[in-house]
């Protein structure tokens, strides 16, 4: 884990640098997330698995400059919200019945330290490939949920809320790293890319569970 704060912290270093082709850019896109749990019974060793899926929006800015020739190291820094609704309802021979509504949300700064090379397919357009990785530090995570049950004509409501970091049920790591990899078109100011995020880190703390992530982005930009 040493070894990942030193590369971002090289990185940070030679943005500090002053290098005559740098370029600053802003952009802003959609990230789904897709988050699968592995669970391993400890007196069977059976292992079941489930995944979720969440909306992610994003907002950042990117830092980028020249190593040598078309090849170039962009370094940004981007806040991500996640969000995802699930209900499910069950019935009991028709004289009881249950209803849940959970609604989650996550807050995460993402910095992400990519190697990039381009191509001028016009005197206007580029097209580049990117790859490197993404450190993610979740900020806050939690779920309001609530439960409806309805028996012999009677209906009972409960509602809570628990957090994702230190609160049980769920209680995940805050950092992950994922390899990040993907493609940048742009033309004059202007660009859209896309590409993949792979997360490389075991987020559940529970040793029988096992989160891992991943999902696609896609987002627009504008250099300045």
């Amino acid at each position: 884990m040493k070894r990942i704060f030193a590369f971002f912290a090289v990185a940070a270093a030679m943005i500090a640098a002053e290098n005559s082709y740098a370029q600053l850019s802003i952009r802003a896109g959609y990230a789904p997330e897709t988050w699968k749990t592995s669970y391993t019974a400890t007196s069977t060793g059976i292992t079941d698995t489930s995944s979720a899926n969440l909306n992610g929006l994003f907002v950042g800015a990117h830092y980028n400059f020249g190593l040598t020739g078309d090849l170039k190291m962009s370094v940004g820094i981007q806040y991500r919200y996640n969000f995802h609704k699930e209900t499910g309802s069950g019935n009991f021979f028709g004289v009881m019945g249950a209803n849940f509504e959970g609604k989650s949300t996550q807050s995460v700064i993402d910095v992400p330290v990519l190697v990039n090379y381009g191509l001028d397919l016009t005197e206007a357009m580029r097209l580049s490939i990117f790859a490197g990785s993404t450190l993610n530090l979740a900020l806050a995570g939690k779920t309001k949920y609530t439960i409806t049950i309805d028996a012999l004509g009677k209906s009972a409501v409960e509602e809570g809320e628990y957090k994702w970091y230190g609160d049980s049920p769920l209680t995940y790591s805050r950092l992950n790293l994922s390899a990040t990899f993907g493609l940048n078109l742009t033309y004059m100011h202007f660009g859209i890319f896309g590409g993949y995020n792979m997360g490389l880190l075991d987020i559940d703390v529970d040793k029988d569970n096992k989160v891992t992530t991943k999902g696609y982005f896609v987002g627009l930009g504008y250099t300045f």
